[in-house]
C-alpha cells in the first residue's frame, strides 16, 4: 500500500509529510518545500502536545 502524502501547516510554513504506517507512536518525516522540490527536514514523533498542526489535502497539479 502506497505511503499518503498530505501537508502540514506549521508556524506559517507549509511541510509535507509521509506517514511510514508504523502503529502508534507514529515517525513522520517532514519535508520543507523547497520551490517544487520536498526537502528532508528532520523526523517528527507524534504525541498528544502536538495540537497545533493543520492536516491538509494536497492541491491538484
Amino acid at each position: 500500500m502506497p505511503h499518503q502524502s498530505k501537508y502540514i501547516a506549521l508556524g506559517g510554513h507549509r511541510r509535507r509529510y509521509i506517514d511510514t504506517g508504523n502503529d502508534a507512536p507514529a515517525i513522520l518525516l517532514v519535508f520543507r518545500m523547497c520551490g517544487h522540490s520536498p526537502v528532508l527536514e528532520y523526523p517528527e514523533r507524534i504525541s498528544e502536545a502536538i495540537t497545533d498542526f493543520v492536516f491538509q489535502e494536497p492541491p491538484l497539479v
